[in-house]
């Protein structure tokens, strides 16, 4: 798995903050060992074992991150209010 910044940095994405929404996480992985880089990040040996746990918690953070960017739509009784 590899991940380029770079790409990210030209999508929508990078306008929202996606970037600094995740560096908490990627800090950990890094001090953990398990990823290396900074605009590119490269899974190490133990990375790869941990892939699919890492991939799951890499999707959470974005889903969390497109829930929490998103314009939130007003009810009609908010509205009203």
């Amino acid at each position: 798995m590899r991940l380029d910044f770079g790409c990210l940095e030209r999508t929508e994405l990078s306008a929202n903050g996606f970037r600094s929404a995740i560096d908490p996480l990627l800090s950990n992985w890094r001090c953990a060992g398990l990823v290396t880089g900074e605009e590119i990040i490269s899974l190490t040996t133990a990375g790869r074992f941990w892939h699919q746990t890492l991939l799951t918690y890499l999707k959470a953070a974005f889903k969390l991150h497109s829930a929490s960017s998103q314009p939130k739509i007003k009810t009609y009784q908010e509205e009203a209010a």
